[in-house]
């Protein structure tokens, strides 16, 4: 704002900001509408809410996705560099999926098929995920 007020020769201020959209993800996204899940919220309905969960990687669908055999996972778990089938450009930042579909992290090619762990979801894969309690205690 204040930008704009200079290259017009003036002042302003800011009275009210109201963030419509974060990449992907709208304010007003049907069941993910704000207000709808605020209002769960204030009900405690947690069961409803926990329904509306997105999945981690939601917001990482602009990046390709590479799936991981079982052994590879893995080896890639343990912060080791493996040879995936796809051939990605060197650097290029990417998904990770088990063969069970689930998503790993992210990784990082580095050329002749080769990918390095870049950030890692805890856990091993084929290991079935903790489930948490709306209370914050395991199930």
């Amino acid at each position: 704002v204040e930008d704009i007020a200079a290259a017009l020769g003036t002042v302003a201020h800011v009275h009210d900001l109201r963030r419509l959209a974060l990449g992907p993800f709208k304010l007003s996204q049907g069941a993910h509408d704000m207000a709808a899940l605020q209002y769960v919220a204030d009900a405690g309905d947690w069961e409803r809410l926990d329904a509306l969960l997105l999945p981690l990687d939601a917001a990482l669908h602009h990046y390709p996705a590479v799936t991981l055999s079982e052994a590879v996972a893995f080896q890639m778990t343990q912060g080791k560099v493996v040879s995936v089938p796809d051939t990605l450009t060197n650097g290029q930042t990417v998904r990770l999926y088990g063969p069970d579909e689930r998503f790993l992290g992210m990784g990082e090619m580095l050329g002749d098929g080769r990918c390095a762990p870049k950030r890692l979801m805890q856990g091993v894969p084929g290991q079935k995920p903790r489930n948490l309690l709306s209370n914050g205690f395991q199930g």
